[in-house]
């Protein structure tokens, strides 16, 4: 299947004609697409996505988004209890930024939810549309930090973040714009890191040292057959292999960072 600007064809006339410029290429037929915001017609027959145990994303417009939590007091949409125990958050899909269906947030999330968040600090790394830095809030955590190198995610995020009235803080940039840690109390105690490995290969040294020691890496958007290579890069930056969790091809993996002392002495 192929598509063109119809001012742009290849060709004069008929599509078909096509085949003879193209040895080997038969077209069987063509016509005109419909213009059609095809994200806006999918969210008008989306349904609600469940993420692991306790979350709910709902991927429709505003005002069709479990319009029974309108008003709640509880993050907005983001309330407990009014969607069979779980907590909801609105996500109306708007770009190629995820609302939680891809199996790589799915295991973040599942890692996320798994882990202790109460009063802990998370730091999320690729944030997209921040569904992590939310969900983080949601579960416990006292505060969360989003970033992305992409400038529409962090104004996207920031939308979705105020109308489910959280306050997640989510900049466009890399973990370079965040000050080198003095302490282990100025560190993250979570981080979690959804991103095809060699987008952050160069920065993964700089993402694990603001990780305090004994904090929880968690990692999503590996394929399994990267994930000896991916365990190993992260194991010497100082982190210790704590568990893996599959979904299809995808895995997610676990790991604790290794006090300073025993990490410099390796």
């Amino acid at each position: 299947m192929a598509t063109f600007e119809a001012e742009k064809l290849p060709v004069k006339g008929d599509l078909r004609d096509l085949s003879a410029l193209v040895p080997g290429v038969e077209v069987v037929d063509s016509g005109p697409v419909e213009e059609k915001d095809w994200l806006a017609a999918w969210r008008e027959q989306a349904e609600p996505i469940e993420l692991g145990s306790r979350l709910v994303v709902d991927p429709r417009e505003w005002d069709l988004a479990v319009p029974a939590l309108q008003g709640t007091s509880r993050g907005g949409f983001g309330a407990e209890g009014a969607s069979g125990g779980r907590f909801v958050l609105a996500i109306p899909a708007r770009t190629a930024f995820g609302v939680g269906s891809h199996e790589s947030t799915r295991l973040a999330y599942d890692l996320l939810e798994a882990t202790p968040l109460a009063g802990k600090r998370v730091l999320d790394v690729g944030c997209g549309s921040g569904i992590l830095a939310m969900a983080a809030l949601l579960l416990g955590a006292r505060a969360a930090v989003g970033f992305d190198f992409d400038p529409a995610a962090g104004l996207l995020a920031g939308q979705y973040a105020r109308h489910n009235r959280l306050a997640p803080m989510f900049y466009t940039g890399t973990v370079a714009a965040l000050a080198t840690p003095a302490t282990d109390a100025a560190r993250f105690e979570v981080v979690v890191l959804n991103v095809l490995p060699h987008e952050i290969a160069d920065e993964l040294g700089e993402v694990i040292a603001q990780l305090a020691p004994g904090g929880d890496l968690l990692v999503s958007g590996v394929l399994a057959t990267e994930g000896e290579a991916v365990r190993s890069a992260i194991e010497r930056w100082g982190c210790d292999f704590a568990g893996l969790i599959v979904a299809g091809e995808w895995i997610g993996l676990r790991f604790s960072r290794r006090p300073a002392l025993a990490a410099a002495a390796e």
